[in-house]
């Protein structure tokens, strides 16, 4: 069902709204809000990384996150599906690349299960696609088609490797959007 907005009742001074029309308003408001795509996200920054050796995120300028350089450094994030999740718009690992690059390689690997479940119970990866960035600009990696079965309460990890040296990035985070 697509809900439409509803244009608000004026009422004037000292006048008694009916309250069925004004819950009824407000509930297909509501509605209406709640379907608009990406009307709702949820930010996971990145929970530690890893070069040769475990390291402390930094700044790139004011953007905390993880500096990745050389080959097999990964950064990891992890999080809980909200309840309020609903149908997954976007998933995207927001990430600043250090060089400009026509094929960055890196891959992407998740898991995500809810409690009581093996913690890999739902995995994918994606390790076939690079990356066409241009250095100290803001860039999104979509992994939406490998956490195409997360559900709300789910809890997830997930983890970007730098896959070729040279190939350095700058993690953020994930967003999903629903």
């Amino acid at each position: 069902m697509t809900a439409e907005w509803t244009t608000p009742i004026t009422w004037t001074v000292g006048q008694k709204p009916d309250a069925d029309d004004f819950n009824e308003q407000i509930r297909n408001n509501l509605e209406y809000l709640y379907e608009r795509v990406g009307a709702a996200q949820l930010w996971v920054p990145v929970a530690n990384f890893f070069q040769s050796s475990w390291g402390y995120l930094q700044s790139r300028s004011t953007f905390p996150g993880a500096p990745l350089s050389g080959a097999d450094a990964y950064a990891e994030m992890s999080g809980i599906c909200p309840v309020s999740y609903a149908a997954l718009a976007t998933a995207q690992i927001l990430v600043i690349p250090t060089a400009t690059q026509a094929a960055a390689d890196w891959d992407v690997s998740v898991e995500y299960a809810a409690p009581g479940e093996a913690y890999n119970a739902h995995s994918g990866s994606d390790t076939v696609t690079t990356y066409n960035v241009t250095a100290d600009q803001i860039y999104a990696v979509d992994i939406k088609a490998i956490l195409a079965s997360i559900v709300a309460g789910d809890l997830m990890g997930v983890k970007l490797t730098q896959k070729t040296a040279g190939h350095n990035v700058h993690v953020l985070g994930l967003r999903l959007t629903w």
